[in-house]
């Protein structure tokens, strides 16, 4: 009848039968997972944006204009004066305090993503992201072209492709509003690690390619204009390196949700080598998505 007995000391006892039932660990659950060898999503990212601008003109001309600058030829434009009572100007500003600021630095970014499982651990990620960065500009550090006279920001001035024949000099503060536009590929390889359940965090590293739409500048005193790789020293191209740590959540046997950091640092200048000037872009900041495993 299917009943067993053991014997112990002469006697027999009735062995006991033993349910068995199914323990779902972490490892399996994660094992399970780990099936899915591609993946494919939509991600952002937010973060504050440095242009990390460098130009020996910034650093040197200004200072040297600040005492050879002709202020009666700029006062038209952008250097108000008043009326002393002995009829002589008195000028608004310091012209021997050159000034350059950045502030309200930001970048938002929106994409889509794919990757594919390479290895156990490893795994190749891809896809296109756009890209909207903007900062205030403060400066009292302008340009003037000695062949047009036209008058520009030091920043328009030294991305226009007319830049050769630019003089700097010093005049009243003014703010310019400035916006970046990209599209991004990057490519990174990323490294997985199983945390507990359904939670796991991968490291990223790679490079991505950034090309460069347009930039829109807004200022009191010249009012707006746009650049772009047609009519400025903009490349159209520019390498970035990056880095990150995403953490995961599989919420589902396809879904997973990430939330993370990133660093992004341009590799080489986003503009021609004129008059020494560069612009290699740096964002470090958070990142978020959603994605489907297949």
């Amino acid at each position: 009848n299917g009943i067993s007995y053991q014997e112990i000391n002469n006697s027999l006892v009735l062995s006991p039968k033993f349910l068995s039932f199914e323990i779902q660990n972490s490892t399996e659950t994660m094992a399970k997972i780990e099936k899915s060898k591609m993946w494919f999503g939509i991600n952002s990212g937010i973060s504050p944006f440095k242009t990390n601008v460098s130009s020996l003109a910034l650093k040197q001309d200004a200072f040297v204009a600040a005492s050879n600058a002709n202020l009666d030829a700029f006062e038209y434009k952008a250097s108000p004066s008043v009326l002393k009572p002995d009829g002589s100007n008195s000028y608004l500003y310091d012209p021997s305090q050159p000034q350059y600021n950045e502030s309200n630095n930001k970048a938002f970014n929106l994409g889509l993503n794919i990757g594919k499982k390479i290895g156990k651990k490893l795994s190749l990620e891809s896809g296109l992201r756009v890209l909207r960065a903007s900062t205030n500009i403060n400066s009292n550090i302008y340009a003037i072209n000695t062949e047009t006279g036209q008058i520009n920001s030091f920043l328009d001035a030294n991305l226009q492709n007319e830049s050769k024949n630019n003089q700097t000099i010093i005049a009243n503060i003014d703010q310019v509003s400035s916006s970046f536009d990209y599209i991004s590929i990057p490519l990174q390889l990323s490294y997985g690690m199983p945390i507990h359940r359904n939670f796991s965090a991968k490291l990223l590293a790679g490079f991505s390619n950034d090309f460069f739409i347009q930039n829109n500048n807004e200022s009191k005193l010249f009012g707006n204009n746009s650049l772009n790789p047609s009519n400025s020293n903009f490349k159209n191209l520019t390498i970035s390196g990056l880095t990150g740590l995403n953490l995961q959540y599989n919420f589902s046997k396809h879904w997973e949700a990430s939330l993370g950091s990133f660093l992004q640092q341009s590799l080489n200048s986003g503009v021609k080598n004129t008059n020494s000037y560069t612009f290699k872009p740096r964002m470090i900041g958070v990142n978020y998505g959603l994605n489907y495993k297949l």
